[in-house]
């Protein structure tokens, strides 16, 4: 399989809207060279030491009694041999203790060849001289292929690959980071910078990933072929690693419908890809993934990867939404499309002296989310509905009264956030997705038409 950048039309908003997409590499076969055809051999030299080449006087053929010379066998026997491009003349290689001989002439001259066993036709030091270079061949072509086996990969983060791709562009790259997959997304994150522009990920060797994602690519767990991409074979080991790997990251997914993020250290080669720019936009490096969202890392192997085995916390890639189905209703979000820096600062402060709450009422984190986000005065909570509750999520709703305008308000204990809490045991609830939907005329909302 053959992965080559391709430039896909995105509109921009889209590409800043939909999390983990942007630009994408696209899998495309692509038929291998055929293999050159063997070259035919040229005619020995008449001086080359490992033949005895005999001249017969002008007029002279080889097939009249006395013609052969040194070939060990009585006149009248030969055969006519095939002729040699460019020059015609034919040759007969006789092996040791062998008399054969073939005959060919032109213009007048003829040619008799004998060609013993490489090292007997040679004296015992040009012998050892050809062997030690053999050998020698030999050892630096060892020395080579260790060489490239034990290639060292470079130790970067995923906001280095983000913030210079073309550094690090064709680089057996170790990153440890966390893993987004979910549907059109299957993207390396560090909550510390942006997501955009994102690093796409694939398997190498002849594993899929199974994510199905715009466009051209199709869906699966194996390829016929190693993975190839810009001209380079990228490997894979399936060590029990790799297994845990893609076990925690395919359906069914802890969190139920909404993908999975895992932690991972994972090898891998970079692809920096080219750089992209769509209108007025910031210029980005791309062209692997979805629509072209991103460069890409080709996984060789998983040095490691952290369980997912605690209820308490969200394992999940994207977040609910509201659900618009008539036409004239819209919704529109009251978050950030990448959350991170807000769950980060508000796990800081709950691991202060203020922010027990945080830790026991996720209600109460909803309720304050809206009074601050709207600016309400009352000194009561706002009273808001739980409508849905899985593992380290729960999902609130709140309609203003005498409005049209419906707020939903997901809060969730993010797996990712324990890498980053005082007490990886105590993980804050927070705010991951806020939206205000109505079907009314409100402006700040987008319908559906």
């Amino acid at each position: 399989m053959h992965l080559i950048p391709q430039k896909m039309p995105c509109h921009p908003e889209r590409a800043k809207r939909v999390e983990g997409s942007a630009v994408a590499f696209l899998p495309q076969s692509r038929s291998s060279p055929p293999d050159a055809p063997k070259s035919s051999p040229f005619p020995p030299h008449p001086n080359h030491p490992r033949r005895q080449i005999n001249r017969l006087p002008e007029g002279e053929h080889e097939s009249s009694p006395g013609s052969v010379r040194g070939s060990g066998r009585s006149p009248g026997k030969t055969s006519p041999g095939n002729p040699l491009s460019p020059v015609g003349a034919t040759e007969r290689l006789t092996p040791p203790n062998r008399a054969k001989t073939r005959h060919a002439h032109k213009s007048g001259v003829s040619f008799s060849f004998k060609r013993r066993d490489a090292f007997q036709s040679l004296s015992k030091g040009e012998s050892m001289i050809r062997f030690r270079l053999v050998m020698c061949a030999v050892f630096i072509s060892f020395c080579f292929s260790a060489g490239l086996s034990s290639e060292e990969p470079q130790k970067v983060s995923v906001c280095q690959l983000q913030q210079d791709p073309p550094a690090f562009n064709h680089k057996l790259v170790e990153v440890e980071a966390f893993v987004s997959h979910d549907f059109e997304d299957f993207t390396l994150f560090d909550p510390a910078c942006s997501k955009w522009p994102a690093v796409w990920l694939e398997y190498g060797g002849k594993s899929k990933s199974d994510t199905m994602y715009c466009c051209g690519a199709t869906a699966g767990k194996a390829r016929p072929q190693v993975l190839t991409v810009e001209d380079i074979q990228v490997p894979l080991v399936e060590n029990d690693q790799f297994k845990q790997f893609d076990q925690e990251i395919q359906p069914p997914f802890r969190s139920e419908k909404f993908g999975s993020v895992v932690r991972a250290d994972l090898i891998g080669r970079f692809f920096a890809g080219r750089k992209e720019q769509f209108g007025k936009g910031e210029p980005f490096w791309g062209g692997y993934g979805h629509m072209g969202c991103c460069s890409l890392l080709a996984i060789q192997e998983i040095r490691s990867v952290s369980p997912q085995d605690r209820d308490d916390l969200d394992f999940g890639a994207s977040y609910d939404q509201p659900e618009m189905n008539r036409t004239g209703c819209g919704f529109s979000f009251l978050t950030p499309i990448e959350p991170g820096s807000i769950a980060l600062e508000a796990q800081k402060q709950a691991d202060g002296k203020d922010g027990s709450g945080s830790f026991e009422s996720p209600e109460r984190v909803a309720s304050e989310f809206l009074k601050a986000k709207l600016k309400l005065d009352a000194p009561e909570p706002v009273n808001v509905k739980e409508t849905r509750s899985t593992k380290g999520r729960i999902v609130y709703q709140w309609r203003q009264p005498r409005g049209s305008e419906t707020y939903m308000v997901v809060v969730s204990r993010p797996s990712w956030l324990s890498f980053y809490a005082s007490d990886p045991k105590r993980v804050a609830w927070v705010v991951t997705a806020a939206y205000v939907s109505s079907c009314g005329s409100s402006k700040q909302v987008t319908r559906i038409r």
